[in-house]
């Protein structure tokens, strides 16, 4: 009786444990399970990291690059007209004018090549009237341009002071030519019709707005 009862409860011992592993088996299956399709979901749903934020349109860069150049060569070329005859006229020998002169001269010079040449690479989009556009850009291109060459003019070798100062005083006087042939071209270009996305872009840029606020 005794050996029975010893045998049912190992029976009984061995049907347990055999349970045991069978609900274990079904957890771990359920698991596998469980992680295989909610991997996929969790990899979809993950949001990107780093992506890049969208660049501005083509007319948008295309305004940056023009206002931009016309407006620093602006600001330059005023400061230069203010400045320069002062400092030549207080110069006792040409050796001073040029040390007071010559380096700012020259970046002016410099910088007005610079300008003319970012105003004819900017790409300019496909707009209405986009040839009285691109005309009065070359009214402005040219006119930064010719300061460019009287600074080069101004700033020849072997003169005497008055030689220097008439030079520099006939740069001056061009200069201030540009700015205003600069300052018309941009006035008829805020009139002109040049389709919805440039007008915007222009109306949208800091530099755009101070050059129309001085035109």
């Amino acid at each position: 009786m005794r050996l029975h009862i010893q045998n049912r409860t190992a029976a009984q011992h061995r049907t347990s444990v055999a349970a045991l592993l069978v609900a274990a088996l079904w957890l771990v299956g359920c698991t596998g399970a469980s992680e295989e399709t909610a991997g996929p979901a969790t990899s979809e749903a993950a949001p990107s990291v780093g992506a890049a934020a969208p660049e501005g349109s083509d007319a948008e860069r295309w305004a940056a690059d023009v206002c931009g150049a016309v407006s620093q060569w602006r600001d330059d070329v005023r400061d230069m007209t203010r400045t320069v005859p002062g400092a030549i006229a207080d110069a006792a020998t040409v050796q001073e004018a040029e040390a007071a002169i010559g380096t700012t001269l020259q970046s002016i010079a410099d910088a007005s090549r610079a300008a003319a040449g970012e105003i004819a690479d900017a790409e300019l989009p496909d707009t209405e009237n986009r040839d009285a556009l691109e005309n009065e850009l070359d009214t402005i291109q040219q006119s930064i341009d010719d300061t460019g060459t009287a600074i080069d003019e101004a700033l020849a070798e072997d003169q005497t002071l008055r030689q220097l100062a008439s030079s520099v005083a006939a740069a001056v006087t061009t200069a201030e030519q540009s700015l205003m042939s600069v300052s018309d071209a941009w006035d008829r270009i805020g009139q002109l019709d040049v389709g919805a996305e440039v007008q915007s872009a222009l109306q949208d840029n800091a530099d755009c707005q101070a050059l129309d606020r001085e035109a």
